[in-house]
């Protein structure tokens, strides 16, 4: 899900159909407070500006958001060239302190304690190893820095999948903060923008041809048309805050 275009970039594609997917439903509100987060973050060295990094980025439209709303420069990392070329092209002319990098989350590009700050949006648990996943955050992020991360799970498995992840920060330097149940919010959001996609779904077809299919078809599946169960449904949001110890 995450080689989704983002929801900040999704209106500006006009060459194919943007990707919605599960990733898009991240409200501004929550946006402001990872800012907050991010740029209340301490670098050890005084008078360097605090440094985030994204894992799992995509085309970057969240990092992009957090560096010109918090006093913070931020790195965003994909495995997907084309995402990371996407995401440089799209913001690469704009006034913030962001750069793209191509790179494996199981093997970060980078020196240890080299970040002030991370987040991961849907991504760490999509990956073959997340506990890998978990120990290159560790490695690459200072002490006392804040790993914020959201993650999809099935409502029925939501009790057990929360238990899971929360041994797996112990397991890998960091102290478990809290956890949010952010499924609400979420569906109602990806409910809205897949209900409008639905609405203009000739007038999408007539534009992107055969390769809107897939999309719409992941839409019908998400809202339940058609008389199934919508997917979205049985389906929750999890974010958890953590803390590098």
């Amino acid at each position: 899900m995450r080689d989704l275009i983002d929801f900040i970039a999704e209106s500006e594609s006009t060459d194919k159909l943007p990707k919605l997917g599960f990733s898009a439903g991240i409200s501004s509100c929550v946006l402001q407070r990872y800012a907050a987060i991010v740029g209340s973050s301490c670098p050890p060295h005084s008078g360097q500006a605090p440094l985030l990094l994204d894992a799992g980025a995509g085309t970057g439209g969240i990092s992009w958001w957090i560096s010109r709303n918090a006093p913070c420069n931020a790195v965003a990392v994909d495995y997907a060239a084309t995402a990371c070329k996407l995401g440089a092209e799209r913001f690469g002319g704009m006034p913030t302190s962001l750069r793209f990098v191509v790179g494996d989350l199981c093997r970060l590009p980078f020196l240890s304690q080299s970040f002030s700050a991370a987040i991961s949006i849907d991504a760490l648990y999509l990956l073959p190893d997340p506990d890998a996943g978990l120990a290159e955050l560790a490695r690459v992020l200072f002490p006392n820095a804040p790993l914020i991360f959201t993650l999809l799970c099935s409502t029925a498995q939501q009790a057990e999948v929360e238990r899971s992840w929360i041994s797996r920060l112990g397991r890998h330097q960091f102290g478990f903060l809290r956890s949010t149940d952010m499924t609400r919010r979420w569906r109602l959001e990806i409910r809205r923008r897949h209900s409008a996609r639905w609405a203009k779904r000739h007038q999408i077809l007539c534009q992107a041809g055969p390769a809107a299919a897939e999309e719409l078809t992941v839409t019908r599946a998400i809202l339940g048309i058609g008389g199934r169960v919508p997917l979205i449904d049985s389906t929750c949001r999890l974010e958890l805050h953590a803390v590098r110890c």
